[in-house]
């Protein structure tokens, strides 16, 4: 409907155009204004629909360059355009790592590595606040920004994100999931890339320690005077 009213408007104007340029006289209705509406209507219309069509698919390639195809969650560089746009930081990161996923990938296959990606993606969509950032950062690596949580409410759920996770799959039986997650709660002034670093080395502490568990980064001390 948009279309057509847009197409009329244009035939409107045209015709308003050509009365006030030459007037009414000597004007033949069929072959000065019916005739080329015609001809040029098919025309105008393909145009506007390709203009229509360019513009979706500018929006999905897009959404397609910031997503992860296998999760279907946002990958690294969207992750990073999200939880910068918000503003200062004010929450909590935690990074998880799937325990020991290469030697699924060894024992069952990619294709059942796969799946279990995917069933991480969705255990962590599932887990979290709406408001809660969620993606895949990289191989087996997941990151989730906790909008406004604090260390109390974020240990809540980081427990919950990592607690075992039975993936059901014709292709392979008795696969039960365990993750590391390394957490750090924001500061004033703090970067989402000074937050990754602190995250990054709980969870390689928590995997120190002997993975399956959440391990809290130190909060930074005062800067000295």
């Amino acid at each position: 409907m948009r279309l057509l009213a847009l197409l009329a408007a244009i035939v409107a104007l045209n015709l308003l155009v050509d009365l006030s340029i030459t007037g009414l006289d000597g004007y033949n209705l069929y072959g000065d204004v019916l005739l080329p509406v015609l001809v040029a209507t098919p025309f105008t219309v393909l145009a506007l629909l390709l203009v229509q069509h360019l513009v979706r698919l500018q929006s999905s390639l897009a959404e397609l360059a910031g997503t992860d195809m296998l999760t279907g969650l946002p990958n690294r560089r969207q992750f990073f355009a999200l939880a910068e746009g918000e503003g200062e930081l004010q929450g909590t990161l935690i990074l998880i790592d799937i325990d020991h996923f290469k030697r699924i990938n060894d024992t069952y296959g990619h294709q059942v590595g796969d799946l279990c990606l995917g069933a991480v993606g969705r255990h962590l969509r599932a887990t979290v606040r709406e408001r809660d950032l969620v993606a895949r950062i990289g191989g087996e690596e997941f990151a989730v920004y906790l909008t406004g949580a604090g260390m109390e409410m974020a240990e809540r759920i980081g427990h919950r994100v990592i607690a075992e996770l039975p993936v059901e799959t014709d292709l392979a039986a008795g696969i039960v999931l365990t993750a590391s997650a390394g957490a750090a709660e924001s500061w004033p002034g703090a970067t989402l890339s000074e937050l990754m670093s602190a995250a990054d080395g709980a969870l390689y502490r928590a995997k120190a320690e002997g993975r399956a568990r959440l391990v809290f980064a130190v909060a930074p001390g005062p800067a000295p005077g």
